[in-house]
C-alpha cells in the first residue's frame, strides 16, 4: 500500500503577474531604460532592457536574461540548471557592469547617489530578480514479501528499510517562482596598476527572497529558493 507523505499537489501552475519581479512600492516606482553595454574581459557589446528606481537612498536595477541583446562577442558564458538552480554568467556580469556604469556616471540615470572612497564610507546597491523554486517529496512504500533483486546484483538495496518493511522514495517538484535581491557594498578603491581609483568588482553582501514561492500553499514543508 502507498502511503503519500504530503498532500496531493494541485493541477496547474499560479500565473506570474507582472508586478511579481520587481515588486511593486508605491515609495519607490520603477522606471524602465535601455543600454548599450561596452564590455571587456571578455570584449564584447550588448543592449539591455531593464527596470531602475532609487529606493532608501541607493540605487537598484531589475534585470532578466530575456531583456538582453548580445551584438558581438558575448557568446560562450558560463550556464548552469540544476532544479532550483538557474546561472547565468553573462546575466551576472553584465549586472555588475551596469550597477558600476552607473555609480561612476551618476547623471545617467538621475539621483544615483555619490560613491564614497573606501575607508571613508559605505555605499550599497542591489540587483532584483526573478528565481526559480522547488522541493523533494517522499513517499514509503509498505510491503509485505521479500524484496526481489536480480542474482547478479550484488550491491545493497537503496532506501529499504528490512525491519519495517518500507522502501522510500523522493521526487523533485517545482514550487514555481519568487523574487530575490542581491546586495552589493560599493566604494571607490584604488587601483595601482591603472593609477586611479576604481569601483569594480562590487563585493556581495549577500542575498534574500523578497517574497513567497508562489506555490509554497501546496506543501507542507518551506521551499527551496534559487536565490
Amino acid at each position: 500500500m502507498l502511503r503519500l507523505i504530503v498532500p496531493l499537489l494541485v493541477a496547474g501552475t499560479i500565473a506570474l503577474s507582472q508586478t511579481l519581479c520587481p515588486p511593486d512600492d508605491p515609495n519607490c516606482p520603477w522606471q524602465s531604460y535601455t543600454v548599450t553595454l561596452p564590455l571587456t574581459d571578455p570584449d564584447c557589446f550588448a543592449t539591455v532592457q531593464f527596470k531602475w528606481r532609487i529606493c532608501n537612498g541607493r540605487l537598484e536595477i531589475a534585470v532578466d536574461e530575456t531583456g538582453i541583446t548580445t551584438i558581438a562577442g558575448c557568446e560562450g558564458w558560463d550556464r548552469l540548471e540544476l532544479y532550483h538552480y538557474n546561472y547565468s554568467g553573462l546575466l551576472d556580469y553584465i549586472t555588475q557592469a551596469m550597477l558600476t556604469r552607473f555609480h561612476i556616471n551618476p547623471n545617467e540615470l538621475p539621483g544615483t547617489p555619490s560613491v564614497p572612497r573606501c575607508g571613508e564610507g559605505i555605499l550599497t546597491t542591489a540587483s532584483v530578480y526573478t528565481a526559480n523554486c522547488g522541493i523533494w517529496l517522499k513517499c514509503d512504500y509498505h510491503y509485505q514479501g521479500e524484496v526481489q533483486r536480480d542474482c547478479e546484483y550484488q550491491g545493497t538495496d537503496p532506501n529499504w528499510d528490512p525491519v519495517n518493511k518500507k522502501v522510500t522514495t523522493w521526487k523533485w517538484f517545482s514550487c514555481g517562482k519568487t523574487c530575490c535581491m542581491r546586495e552589493y557594498e560599493i566604494c571607490w578603491r584604488f587601483d595601482p596598476i591603472q593609477g586611479a581609483y576604481q569601483i569594480y568588482p562590487l563585493k556581495l553582501l549577500g542575498k534574500r527572497r523578497l517574497i513567497e514561492c508562489t506555490e509554497q500553499s501546496n506543501f507542507p514543508r518551506p521551499c527551496d529558493s534559487g536565490c
